[in-house]
């Protein structure tokens, strides 16, 4: 086909990737929540005064409103129970949930009253906040702001960073201070970035095929850590006619085992002739199709395919001699690469248990470096994830494993009781202890999302006498 016939689809399919919006609730009139609010009000009204009384604390009552919308679809309803449960979360002192529901809100509804919100949250946060218990909060904040500032959510932690700045009186004294003002360096350097990758992404839809603007924004893209379908499209300008085409097919979802080969090609010889991490990023991409066709290969072309594996292998900044001779798994297995899991992805899929996840292979898969939404679920509804690889503890002993869902998810270790979270729910918590021995243990991770919120995350400590916090699993322990 002539290049200017497959430059002019790709840049149809520009905006898609570069200038799609996603659809936003739009925030209840005052009328519309005062209506709904009489409605949530004799429904918590036993619950409400319980707290009052302090016979239940604002984290508890938070969690049972915020079990409400499990069933509701109502938008207006939603606002109005996310809304009332931030505000007891912040009552009973919980800043992390409060923190949390603040930027659910703004995730689900366009143009929320931010100052309002959160100066309900300062308000009610500083009536608790005292020298005594400021570490402890400060604590717990920044293992939150931790968390934000890996899934880059701007709107909360510029509501949090105002909070602790405003409190300083109380947080600069504490222990916590100095590790809070290295992570709001981080969010400062985020923003930044953010922002000119907004201000390129507004000039290519004005000038979609300028080739400065493209290179710019990849570049952009790759210090983000966006995903590959974000710049897949400014890829063209980086190699000749056929990688253009091969991108093209990629983008479109026309890789198929015919082309396979030709298409993780084109990404390998556009990879020798591009700058560093452009040449990382094209090798990351010729390294997903080689790893699918792997296994159909014969003769030379098998060991071609070996060989841009391994080379991809030893380029990674990870320890791979680590994960030789190491315990249960003696010898991780051919191929697999330290540091990513695998995410198969299956859409417009409504089910109310794990065990309903098709056991067919998905076609939807996306490389991950942690169990976490892949970022182009983030704001669906009706979908579900498997994740596989293999988990390495380095030290034996009883670990828990901390697994948070909103809705059900399943966790499966070669040689352990699962640890199931299962069934339409909202945010909740379930732990399991297994006895673990040092080395790679293979497993998988099931989850599957109805309506409303999708949250999913692991989190693992090691059972001592001395107290400790549950911590995320460090992307270089997992393997795929």
């Amino acid at each position: 086909m002539n290049i200017k016939l497959w430059l002019l689809t790709l840049l149809m399919c520009l905006p898609i990737y570069v200038g799609a919006k996603e659809k936003l609730m739009p925030v209840p009139s005052e009328k519309e929540q005062a209506e709904t609010q009489s409605i949530i009000h004799p429904i918590i009204e036993s619950d409400v005064a319980s707290f009052n009384a302090k016979k239940m604390t604002g984290s508890a009552l938070g969690e049972k409103i915020l079990n409400l919308m499990v069933q509701e679809e109502s938008p207006v309803a939603q606002y109005c129970l996310l809304k009332t449960a931030m505000e007891y979360f912040s009552l009973g002192g919980d800043a992390v949930q409060a923190f949390e529901t603040y930027g659910k809100i703004c995730k689900r509804f366009k143009n929320p009253p931010k100052e309002a919100l959160s100066n309900v949250i300062y308000e009610n946060l500083q009536k608790q906040l005292t020298n005594s218990n400021a570490n402890d909060l400060l604590l717990k904040i920044n293992q939150l702001y931790a968390d934000l500032l890996v899934k880059k959510d701007i709107d909360t932690l510029e509501q949090l960073t105002e909070f602790v700045t405003k409190s300083n009186r109380y947080f600069r004294k504490t222990e916590a201070w100095k590790k809070f003002s290295e992570l709001q360096k981080e969010y400062k350097e985020i923003v930044r970035l953010q922002k000119n990758l907004a201000s390129l992404k507004a000039k290519l839809k004005k000038t979609p095929d300028n080739p400065k603007l493209n290179l710019a924004f990849l570049n952009a893209a790759l210090q983000m850590n966006e995903p590959w379908y974000v710049y897949a499209p400014c890829l063209r300008y980086v190699g000749d006619e056929n990688l253009a085409k091969c991108v093209t097919l990629d983008i479109q979802k026309k890789v198929t085992d015919e082309n396979a080969m030709e298409v993780a090609d084109a990404y390998w010889d556009a990879s020798e002739k591009a700058k560093k991490e452009i040449a990382e990023a094209l090798k990351q991409r010729a390294f997903f199709h080689y790893k699918k066709i792997l296994e159909k290969q014969k003769g030379l072309q098998r060991l071609k395919v070996e060989k841009r594996i391994a080379d991809v292998l030893n380029a990674s900044k990870l320890d791979v001699e680590q994960t030789q001779n190491v315990g249960p798994i003696h010898t991780l297995p051919r191929g697999v690469l330290v540091g990513r899991l695998e995410c198969e992805i299956f859409k417009d899929l409504t089910i109310y248990s794990v065990k309903d996840i098709p056991k067919k292979r998905s076609e939807v898969i996306e490389m991950m470096t942690n169990i976490e939404i892949p970022k182009r679920c983030q704001k669906s509804d009706n979908f579900a994830l498997r994740f596989n690889g293999y988990l390495r503890i380095t030290q034996e002993g009883d670990y828990s494993f901390y697994l948070t869902s909103d809705d059900g998810s399943a966790l499966y270790i070669e040689g352990q009781e699962p640890i199931l979270n299962d069934g339409p729910h909202a945010e909740r918590c379930m732990v399991g202890t297994p006895h673990l021995k040092a080395g790679w243990h293979k497993f998988t991770l099931l989850y599957f999302d109805n309506k409303l919120d999708n949250i999913l995350f692991l989190k693992m400590e090691l059972r001592t006498t001395l107290p400790s916090e549950p911590r995320p699993i460090d992307f270089r322990n997992y393997a795929f």
